[in-house]
């Protein structure tokens, strides 16, 4: 089986399924449904959701952004028995476009961190410049390595943390 930093063949065929569902029924926006999809799929699959943020329906109407807290309760999840998945805007990734909506789940591989490879915490200013090795357009890799916290911050969703499948 393909190995990616923890990220296995199986788990990348997961995110293609997601990424079609969502195309198919047009439901990038409605992260409750796209929400469910993962919960159920992992359930499923053996693994439990330990923790999630923002994912409820009402959390979604309201539309509230993950805080500098948040950040650091999920960098405290980061280990060989979890997955970190964050619902971003794509504009995060691909800096391109004027797009800023709930668009683009990814998958932490490792903490969020400074430039100088510490980690965040909650006295960290939100202009720091932090780094971020993520998987994303089935690529393992430092997509952020320019983005200040407040950024990350701003265009960061939802979260939900989960057991490695069994």
């Amino acid at each position: 089986m393909l190995q990616a930093k923890g990220i296995s063949s199986f788990n990348l065929a997961f995110l293609d399924v997601v990424k079609a569902r969502a195309i198919n029924h047009k439901v990038f926006s409605q992260v409750g449904d796209v929400y469910f999809f993962f919960k159920t799929w992992f359930e499923n699959s053996g693994a439990k959701i330990l923790y999630s943020i923002n994912t409820s329906l009402i959390a979604q109407i309201r539309g509230p952004h993950l805080t500098l807290q948040d950040l650091c309760r999920l960098n405290s999840y980061i280990s060989p028995e979890t997955h970190v998945v964050v619902l971003i805007t794509a504009k995060m990734i691909t800096n391109q476009g004027i797009l800023t909506t709930k668009n683009h789940w990814i998958v932490w591989t490792d903490k969020l961190k400074l430039h100088n490879g510490l980690e965040i915490t909650e006295q960290t200013a939100i202009t720091e410049k932090v780094q971020l090795e993520l998987f994303s357009w089935g690529k393992v890799k430092k997509w952020w390595t320019s983005k200040t916290l407040g950024e990350i911050m701003e265009y960061s969703f939802a979260a939900m943390v989960v057991s490695k499948i069994p």
